[in-house]
């Protein structure tokens, strides 16, 4: 098993493996630059935990922002659909709206995404969060590189009580849709 050390996690996005033990795994990224013409600008950056949508349908959430005053940004990412992003493609942002479009200019794969190897567990439980863990299937090969693990988890501030009103739906980097709030039915009653 591999423990996440956060509880209440809701979503793991992927679990990028290194071709060896020595190298850092590495998400896909990408390039994108302005139609202005001009460098980019620091509301043009992307910012960790940001969705974006490409004019092809990916849909991705961003792992790490670039840096701004060149004409161009590399972010890295994670894919939230199976369809993918390519050169050409526009990007819009579900938080922020840009006074340019913002165009792929080259596209990187990333290490190998071995999500599919593990079951999930989030860590809910009848009476309280747990860690969650990721656990791999039998019969799948184990791991032969490092990994990197890209997941989503909720923070929790003072209170004991949840509800549909405790987590963050709203339109901020770090918001969620109603429909992304986990569901939990209890397995056994306390």
């Amino acid at each position: 098993d591999i423990c996440l050390n956060k509880a209440d996690i809701f979503k793991v996005h992927g679990v990028y493996m290194a071709s060896d033990t020595t190298t850092a795994a590495v998400a896909p990224t990408m390039t994108y630059s302005s139609a202005s013409g001009s460098n980019i600008t620091t509301s043009e950056i992307f910012q960790p935990g940001e969705k974006i949508t490409g004019s092809n349908g990916a849909i991705a959430r961003i792992i790490t922002g670039g840096t701004s005053g060149s004409t161009t940004a590399t972010t890295s990412f994670s894919y939230l659909t199976t369809k993918t992003f390519t050169v050409g493609t526009t990007l819009t942002s579900s938080q922020n709206t840009f006074s340019y479009a913002l165009t792929i200019t080259a596209v990187t794969a990333g290490d190998e995404n071995i999500l599919s190897n593990y079951t999930f567990d989030s860590g809910m439980r009848d009476t309280y969060y747990d860690l969650g863990s990721l656990s791999k299937k039998s019969g799948s090969a184990p791991p032969t590189g490092k990994l990197l693990i890209v997941f989503d988890y909720f923070t929790h501030g003072a209170g004991n009580y949840f509800s549909v009103d405790s987590y963050p739906v709203g339109t901020s980097v770090t918001s969620i849709t109603y429909d992304e709030i986990p569901l939990y039915s209890a397995q056994r009653v306390d």
